[in-house]
């Protein structure tokens, strides 16, 4: 696995918004300040990738991740 395969694997802001966690909290807080949260953790993870300089294989990137970063 290399860095550009890690970078396809980022859920985009409309695969986050079709989890079932990102949903229910649609229904606590507003629709923008959730988007901005999702922007923000797949930006992140982002910068996490191009910071990696091996063990591409080990770096933990799902959409339960970038979800559960995104609600921290």
């Amino acid at each position: 696995m290399n860095k550009r395969e890690l970078f396809a694997q980022l859920p985009s802001v409309d695969e986050m918004l079709n989890q079932e966690m990102i949903i229910e909290a649609l229904n606590e807080y507003p629709r923008n300040i959730l988007l901005e949260g999702i922007r923000e953790s797949i930006e992140e993870k982002r910068k996490e990738i191009i910071d990696l300089k091996e063990d591409f294989e080990k770096f933990n990137l799902t959409i339960d991740e970038v979800v559960k970063s995104t609600m921290n």
